[in-house]
C-alpha cells in the first residue's frame, strides 16, 4: 500500500479529498473510500452542492453515540443525522453535508460504489 491518505481533486469540493482505498493504490476494486476526521469541520461547508455518477454511502461515527451530527442536503431535502449512522446518496443526486456537532475522534467516511 502507498502512504495514506491519497489526496484527490473531487468536483464540487473546496479542497482535495483524502482517499484511503482507490484506483491509485488498489487498482479497479469497484469502490473507493474517502473521508476522515470531521472534528475540525464544525459548521464549515467542505463542498458546494454537487453530484456524482455513483451511489455513495457515508458512515458517520464518533467515540460516543450522538456526539457527531451532520446536516445533509440531498436533492433539496435537508435532514440531520447523528452518529452512528449511514447516509445513502443515490447516484446523480445533488448533495452537500455540513457538520453541526462534533467531538474529537468523530469521522465521516464515504464509500463510492462503482468508482475505482
Amino acid at each position: 500500500m502507498s502512504k495514506l491518505p491519497i489526496f484527490k481533486t473531487v468536483e464540487g469540493h473546496h479542497k482535495s479529498v483524502p482517499f484511503y482505498l482507490c484506483r491509485e493504490n488498489c487498482g479497479d476494486i469497484g469502490f473507493e473510500i474517502a473521508g476522515g476526521k470531521i472534528d475540525h469541520l464544525l459548521d464549515r461547508e467542505v463542498a458546494e452542492v454537487h453530484a456524482h455518477e455513483v451511489d455513495e454511502f457515508y458512515l458517520l461515527v464518533s467515540p460516543n453515540d450522538g456526539a457527531a451530527e451532520i446536516e445533509v442536503h440531498i436533492d433539496g431535502v435537508v435532514t440531520r443525522h447523528a452518529s452512528p449512522d449511514v447516509i445513502h446518496v443515490p447516484a446523480g443526486k445533488p448533495h452537500k453535508f455540513v457538520a453541526r456537532k462534533v467531538e474529537p475522534g468523530s469521522f465521516c467516511f464515504g464509500i463510492l460504489v462503482g468508482s475505482g
